[in-house]
């Protein structure tokens, strides 16, 4: 496992990035900045690897896009309405990046700042850190997050986030990766499968702030039974998905499933979390500079699976809590496993 350099972060910092390759010669690698993975190898029905997942070469061109491609994100992941909430009497006004709101930590959220990497013992994965101070993007008290990419021979990505507080605080850290199992430089995942393990999703408004309530799903967000992302986006005439499942089970457990007819990949995601949004990259600028092998990337040409807490927590009293207190330890779990099969 070797570090090279891969440019600087907005604020000037010089930013590497880690790769390293499993026993069937399958490659990724992970960037400083945002503790990114920036691309993943898996292997197709003929066994011909391909990188499935979105990025970008340099790391100037991750600040220069709001797509947070592969991007570890918090404070708390997703939407906070107004970008603001009330927490022991005070109320704490947050950067509202996404105006009125505030999405994903903010502009200084964790997808922006330098993680400091090291292998592990056994030369296999690789742990980061990164610091956020007090009253940074608004959140109260300081923030020590770690993170942890492992990559095994069974071509399984896993992931491990934890963090600790000072004062209370919500925190959220999410993985924002990007997926197209024919390749990351492929047209469209419409004719990908999905099968999420979900009897119900949280509602939200066009600013897509939950309603605070739950619902059972329907249509072409029944996911229970594997079903091509094409006909959902049909019998929404054409929408792609940006929504919050409502995950069965607690614990570590399987969550959703991702499966190509053409290249016969699948990926299995695993998850500790409450919740899963699935986002089908439905807004995607135009003429991204940076990206990967000179592709262009375009709308629903990928999928987001991001295991997290549901959006608005802090603000919505029906929803689990993810307020974190001082002492308590923020642990998120995900592994992403990757196989050839014949269906979903």
């Amino acid at each position: 496992m070797q570090p090279w350099a891969f440019g600087e972060t907005p604020a000037g910092e010089p930013v590497q990035i880690w790769s390293w390759t499993n026993a069937n010669g399958a490659r990724i690698a992970v960037s400083e900045m945002g503790a990114t993975l920036v691309s993943l190898e898996a292997p197709d029905r003929d066994g011909r690897l391909a990188d499935v997942t979105l990025g970008f070469d340099r790391a100037e061109a991750y600040a220069k896009n709001g797509l947070y491609a592969g991007a570890i994100v918090g404070r708390f992941a997703n939407r906070i309405a107004n970008a603001a909430f009330a927490l022991d009497g005070r109320r704490h006004v947050l950067n509202a990046n996404a105006p009125p709101h505030c999405l994903h930590g903010g502009d200084q959220g964790l997808h922006q700042k330098l993680w400091r990497a090291e292998p592990s013992a056994d030369g296999r994965g690789l742990r980061l850190r990164v610091s956020s101070p007090a009253e940074e993007g608004g959140f109260p008290g300081a923030m020590q997050a770690y993170a942890e990419y492992r990559w095994t021979d069974e071509n399984v990505l896993t992931l491990e986030l934890t963090a600790m507080v000072d004062a209370p605080c919500p925190i959220s850290l999410a993985p924002h990766p990007y997926w197209n199992l024919d390749g990351h430089g492929a047209s469209t995942i419409r004719r990908h499968w999905l099968q999420i393990d979900a009897d119900a999703f949280t509602p939200a408004g066009p600013d897509l702030i939950p309603r605070g309530r739950f619902e059972a799903v329907s249509d072409g967000l029944d996911f229970r039974v594997p079903s091509p992302l094409e006909r959902s986006f049909a019998a929404r005439e054409g929408r792609g998905l940006d929504h919050n499942f409502v995950l069965r089970g607690e614990g570590l457990r399987p969550a959703a499933r991702l499966w190509s007819p053409r290249s016969r990949r699948r990926l299995t995601l695993s998850t500790d979390r409450p919740g899963l949004q699935v986002y089908t990259l439905n807004t995607c600028p135009s003429g991204l500079k940076g990206v990967k092998d000179g592709c262009a990337y375009g709308p629903q040409s990928a999928i987001a699976l991001e295991p997290q807490a549901f959006p608005d927590s802090p603000n919505q009293s029906a929803f689990p809590t993810a307020i974190l207190k001082p002492g308590d330890v923020f642990r998120a779990f995900a592994s992403f496993a990757f196989d050839v099969a014949e269906s979903i």
